[in-house]
């Protein structure tokens, strides 16, 4: 009887055709692919799982990763121009923004690159908000984007449903890292991903994949019976949105 209720079932199904809107493949320009041939690897993984569209989102974080949409176009075209015709995915190219100091001054004087139109993807630091997140929040939507925010499972200082509540309530949307249904990032994001499942507060999907190790092992990925029906609303989301 106990195991009834324990059954897993695969991710990958789901996955097919389900746009990818995370991902660190453009080579060369953050801590993802080194090199385009890191970036062909990715994308063979890709057609293993289906997902043919890709949103490249490199980092753009002050002082680390200072990229712009023009370095992030570049390296676009260099992955396109390398990349062999029997290769059937369609890659965009966004960015991952961090909010640190320097973003409002780069959402002011539009160096960002938001996914599709209106969506911007951004993240924090791991271990403590910025002081202004809220302000930060609303200059997002009143520009016209509306923020996603990137793994929110792993923020370390976030363990309450009810600041997340308050994120979305804030117009922040939330996207779930798929390794984060395994226990790749440790225990505790696990748990809280399962909790944001649990209370429906996702609203998109991503790999997070930095290299091809990332998306064989998603590849691997069982989940509970009793998370599926909410995954599958997920993975329908990214396909009606993008």
């Amino acid at each position: 009887m106990f195991g009834i209720f324990n059954k897993k079932k695969d991710l990958f199904p789901i996955l097919k055709n389900v746009p990818d809107i995370h991902c660190h493949i453009l080579p060369g320009i953050d801590d993802g692919a080194k090199t385009t041939e890191d970036s062909h690897k990715m994308l063979k993984e890709y057609e293993c799982l289906e997902m043919l569209k890709i949103y490249a989102t490199p980092h753009i974080l002050a002082g680390t990763y200072p990229n712009t949409p023009q370095s992030i176009t570049e390296a676009e075209k260099v992955l396109a121009a390398s990349a062999p015709q029997s290769e059937a995915n369609v890659i965009a190219a966004s960015a991952e923004h961090m909010l640190d100091e320097a973003f409002l001054e780069k959402l002011e004087n539009a160096e960002i690159m938001p996914l599709k139109k209106e969506f911007l993807l951004v993240e924090m630091s791991y271990h403590q908000p910025p002081i202004n997140l809220n302000e930060m929040l609303f200059c997002i939507q009143d520009k016209g984007y509306v923020p996603i925010l990137a793994h929110p499972e792993r923020y370390n200082f976030i363990n309450n449903f009810s600041v997340y509540q308050d994120l979305i309530d804030r117009g922040c949307l939330l996207q779930l890292n798929l390794l984060s249904l395994t226990k790749h990032y440790g225990e505790n994001t696990s748990k809280k991903a399962q909790m944001l499942l649990k209370n429906k507060a996702y609203t998109y999907l991503g790999t997070d994949a930095h290299h091809d190790k990332h998306l064989k092992k998603i590849q691997q990925i069982q989940v509970p019976n009793k998370v599926i029906d909410e995954i599958k609303r997920i993975a329908a989301n990214n396909q009606a949105d993008f």
